[in-house]
């Protein structure tokens, strides 16, 4: 299977060139057989009788080698030319009308950057049926596709595409541009209303304004919020039991913004006063996050450009304006830096330059294609970490993690930071003779049950707790700094949430000092799960 998809397409490469050069070959061998035919002849003359020769159209008797070569080459040039185009013709015909009877089928809507990897990902998935991608795809992007076995559809009327949608169990928009791809699901919104439905977005604030309506049956993903949050999972700007120096964001777009904006979120979950360093050629961060009320945490540097050296300063000002924790006060670790560039030829010597200036920084840089990267240069470097926009957007598992996924991984991170010594309610208690707590046990069995009644039925529980604080958590609504819960209110969340964890907790004022520590954490906990 894999040497049949080579060989088509090493012929689809070459089909022209080869094609063509058999095509003059007719014209010369032809010009030749008419010249030694008809001696006094003008070069026009033969010229016309030979292209005449592709209509299968001869007028004469006993030609010359020449010309009887010419003859058979042009039948079987314009027989190819004509079994190509019925070929094309039958294909996008056929391929219509199977894509038509398929049923719990994956569509895809639309020419965004994130198609043809999300295309390839669901198709590997054997569980997910067949999959269609309707758009305008460019003739390489379209082969590749169809060579996997993806239908490739273009040019549909509205009743064509109601055909295709009408039984999918799965329909993914992503246009080029935020206007297209809302022109693309008011299209395809009529005919599915059934499918599990996801539209990928630029703009945060338009992405907000689809959580807020959830009611709509649509999923609404923002790339940049999306790979913000991925990339500190992969890279967490505040490691746990470490003092770390404020994290250094290098940017001009908006993922850098929303970066910022998580990392904020990030570090009031842990009880930090958050203050992020941000470097950009204009007021990208002061303006954009202003709005929000969030511009007091930034420490704004704005250059005239950011070249390597001038990034590399700018951390070392970070680093001298970082006192560090005492001798044996606690540990330190290395400066946070994100480097999230337009372009990637930019991004690495400025993420070269950090680690060469500072030998315990870690660097996450983020391109729009990581592997292109680590395969020309390599990745031995631990201390760099690289992010792959393309491949985060193009993972169906990224873009259907909802918040109540999120608050599910960030209550198991957070359950698992406890220290050694201090119990939680994902925990199994050892204690001595005389009743004295000597060890805490982990115990992923517990994680997964506490996980799961407290984000299960949509994270009911967790909504309970909050409400019990006089707390709403909104979806869509912009980052802030959560608000400090009266010991009064705070006793509340902890009985409604030790009521929710009924025979999982241990017994004795562990549980009620572990609720009490939940419940204070569960607002910046719910904040980072993308709620307000």
């Amino acid at each position: 299977m894999g040497r049949d998809r080579w060989t088509k397409g090493r012929w689809a490469r070459r089909e022209i060139p080869v094609i063509g050069s058999v095509a003059l070959l007719v014209l010369g061998l032809g010009v030749l057989g008419w010249w030694q035919q008809d001696p006094a002849g003008s070069f026009l003359d033969h010229l016309y009788r030979s292209l005449q020769l592709f209509a299968v159209s001869y007028e004469g008797t006993d030609p010359v080698w020449p010309l009887q070569a010419a003859r058979f080459l042009a039948v079987g040039v314009a027989f190819y030319a004509v079994l190509r185009v019925i070929t094309a013709v039958l294909s996008s015909q056929i391929t219509l009308y199977l894509a038509t009877r398929d049923k719990g089928h994956s569509v895809l809507v639309g020419t965004g950057p994130e198609i043809r990897g999300l295309a390839q990902g669901i198709r590997r998935g054997a569980s997910h049926g067949s999959v269609s991608v309707v758009g305008d795809l460019a003739d390489d992007e379209a082969a590749q596709l169809t060579a996997q076995r993806i239908r490739v559809l273009s040019g549909l009327g509205e009743r064509e595409l109601d055909g295709v949608l009408r039984d999918a169990s799965r329909v993914i928009v992503v246009g080029d541009s935020d206007d297209e791809t809302v022109r693309l699901l008011s299209s395809v919104m009529p005919a599915t209303s059934t499918a599990d439905r996801t539209v990928v977005l630029e703009s945060p604030d338009l992405t907000r304004e689809w959580l807020r309506r959830p009611a709509s049956g649509v999923h609404a993903v923002c790339r940049s919020t999306q790979v913000a949050l991925e990339t500190l999972r992969i890279s967490p700007p505040y490691p746990a039991e470490h003092a770390v120096p404020p994290p250094l964001v290098i940017g001009d777009d908006l993922l850098a913004t929303e970066l910022v904006r998580r990392i904020l979120v990030a570090g009031w979950r842990d009880g930090r006063r958050p203050a992020v360093h941000c470097l950009s050629v204009g007021p990208t961060f002061a303006s954009a996050l202003r709005g929000d009320g969030l511009d007091h945490s930034l420490r704004v540097s704005e250059e005239p450009c950011l070249t390597p050296a001038r990034v590399a300063a700018a951390a070392q000002r970070v680093m001298e304006g970082w006192p560090p924790p005492p001798e044996g006060k606690g540990r330190s670790s290395g400066l946070r830096a994100y480097v999230a560039l337009a372009r990637g030829s930019d991004s690495l010597p400025v993420a070269r330059a950090l680690l060469r200036e500072l030998p315990d920084a870690r660097v996450a840089v983020i391109v729009d294609d990581a592997e292109h990267w680590t395969t020309s240069l390599g990745s031995n470097e631990d201390r760099l970490v690289w992010i792959s926009r393309g491949t985060l957007l193009s993972d169906l598992s990224v873009l259907k993690r909802s918040s109540v996924d999120l608050l599910a991984d960030e209550v198991a991170a957070d359950a698992r930071a406890w220290p050694p010594e201090s119990p939680s309610i994902f925990g199994r208690l050892v204690r001595d003779t005389t009743g004295e707590l000597i060890d805490v046990r982990p115990d992923d069995a517990r994680v997964g049950v506490g996980i799961r009644r407290l984000v299960g039925n949509g994270a009911r529980l967790a909504f309970e707790v909050l409400e019990a604080g006089g707390l709403d958590a909104r979806p869509g609504a912009r980052p802030c700094e959560p608000p400090i819960v009266g010991p009064a209110r705070l006793r509340e969340m902890a009985k409604i949430l030790l009521s929710g964890m009924d025979g999982l907790l241990p017994t004795g004022p562990e549980a009620t000092a572990w609720a009490l520590e939940t419940a204070a954490r569960l607002p910046g906990l719910i904040q980072c799960a993308g709620w307000g």
